[in-house]
């Protein structure tokens, strides 16, 4: 369906499911935000990003604390500070879906 929007004074036409122009190869960016991230040097990444707190990863993964550790023990992602008190996990690391 496409609606009609104003942009300074022209019309044109919008569309309300945009991927369906989307070339079937075309990669998808998906861009949420971050609950209670703090910003971090990640070692692996040799960058600064933004690091999440166990809760909110998990959250973030919609996985729960036990699935966290598996990732972690697999090393799939990246402990930012592993050495402080509350070890931080890096947002690079984290898988997008």
């Amino acid at each position: 369906m496409l609606e009609k929007a104003r942009v300074r004074g022209q019309k044109r036409n919008v569309s309300k499911n945009p991927d369906t122009s989307r070339p079937p190869d075309a990669q998808m960016i998906v861009m949420r935000s971050l609950r209670e991230s703090y910003t971090a040097w990640c070692e692996r990444c040799c960058d600064v990003v933004a690091a999440l707190d166990f809760d909110s990863a998990a959250a973030t993964m919609e996985i729960g604390s036990a699935a966290l550790d598996d990732l972690l023990a697999a090393d799939k992602l990246h402990l930012v500070e592993p050495d402080a008190k509350s070890p931080l996990i890096c947002g690079n690391s984290i898988p997008s879906n």
